[in-house]
């Protein structure tokens, strides 16, 4: 919205206000909610999304250079752990909050 405001233009065109993923999203969401979607198509749907999160994480380990990564040294190490660990306790704590 900064860039649309400003008047900032990529080949002629003003940016979008709303980015077409989040339309996408919201529509989506809408579907789901409504219950017009059966519960089979459903099962089927987690296990192909389950699937494919696994792949994402999998291509973004698959780009992990372990020498580069030791070459950063011991506070890339050591902000990497800690990254971890602050994904891994928002994620508890939000099942906590959730009650899953």
């Amino acid at each position: 919205m900064v860039r649309r405001r400003r008047g900032e233009t990529t080949a002629g065109k003003r940016p979008a206000i709303v980015p077409l993923f989040v339309l996408g999203f919201l529509a989506m969401m809408l579907v789901r909610s409504s219950g017009i979607v059966p519960s089979a198509a459903l099962s089927v749907v987690k296990v192909v999304t389950t699937l494919l999160f696994a792949a994402a994480l999998f291509g973004l380990g698959s780009g992990v250079r372990i020498g580069a990564l030791l070459r950063a040294g011991r506070r890339g190490l050591v902000l990497g752990a800690l990254s971890t660990l602050l994904v891994a306790g928002a994620g508890y704590g939000a099942l906590a909050v959730v009650g899953v």
